[in-house]
């Protein structure tokens, strides 16, 4: 299902790839869930951990911080498996869920610091330093999308409604919500892209919130649930593969700082998909059906 998803989606970005960076922008995500999907087919686990290896050099050095960084930390939470299936350690999912966010940190910490050495490029560099120095926060500084988010929401807690265009007043509080993160809302991207004719806040939960009020903020988190629970047991099992580990990490990703309506609402369908028969499968590996 896997490659069958990402192939559909490869062949969909090719006749339209970005002029401006296509592997971080185009090809990037459904290159990564064709390899994974087929290095789960042939069952070569040690073939995962290479895949995201190369995967997160190849986005390192196409300027693809988040990608890097998502597929580091799913290299080292499914090395933490395979040492703990070496030990014979028992572990639940409360458990994996923790030393999954632990080592989320230390890999965001890490890769910050790369990028603030120069090891990602002097581009991603001069970037990020402006980033830190402008809202005290690399998260903050790349994404002042959640200044506007934050205010908007405050506005109207209940959100917008879809199909609503946002008015001046809308595009006015935005704007100051994204000034107090000290960066410069004036321009084409905010008015154009994030409010030119409907609410887009570079944010799933933040766009299904201020379109769909907390019935949509109810979905995303439903969804999350979902995808979480279902990689902590398979993780917990031992049985976490490459492609659902990102893909659960990603969704978490996107559900922050991701558009809903490009590649975010197609990350979060094939997570649910692969995951969503964990029990099934759960029944069939203790009878004895190989996966």
């Amino acid at each position: 299902m896997g490659l069958l998803f990402g192939s559909g989606m490869l062949l969909s970005v090719l006749p339209r790839l970005s002029a401006d960076n296509p592997w971080k922008f185009s090809l990037s995500l459904p290159v990564t869930i064709c390899l994974l999907a087929a290095a789960w087919l042939v069952k070569a686990r040690t073939g995962e951990l290479v895949a995201l290896v190369l995967l997160a050099l190849v986005s390192a050095l196409n300027d693809s911080r988040s990608a890097a960084s998502i597929l580091a930390t799913a290299f080292l939470i499914l090395s933490w498996q395979r040492a703990r299936a070496a030990l014979q350690l028992r572990s639940t999912a409360l458990r994996v869920g923790v030393s999954i966010v632990l080592l989320g940190l230390m890999t965001y910490f890490v890769m910050q610091s790369f990028i603030l050495q120069g090891f990602l490029g002097e581009g991603a560099q001069l970037r990020s330093e402006a980033q830190i120095r402008s809202s005290g926060s690399l998260l903050l500084g790349g994404r002042p999308e959640i200044g506007a988010t934050l205010a908007l929401l405050r506005a109207s807690p209940g959100g917008y409604g879809l199909g609503v265009v946002p008015n001046f007043a809308d595009i006015y509080t935005a704007k100051s919500g994204m000034e107090r993160l000290n960066y410069d809302a004036n321009n084409g991207y905010v008015e154009r892209y994030m409010f030119g004719g409907a609410f887009e806040v570079h944010s799933v939960m933040g766009d299904l919130w201020l379109r769909c009020g907390p019935m949509g903020l109810a979905f995303l988190l439903a969804m999350l649930v979902l995808v979480l629970r279902n990689s902590a047991a398979r993780l917990a099992e031992g049985r976490g593969r490459a492609l659902t580990t990102f893909l659960a990490i990603q969704v978490v990703w996107d559900a922050f700082f991701s558009p809903f309506y490009t590649t975010a609402a197609l990350a979060l369908t094939v997570a649910v998909g692969l995951l969503v028969r964990l029990p099934t499968r759960a029944r069939d590996d203790a009878a004895g059906v190989p996966e």
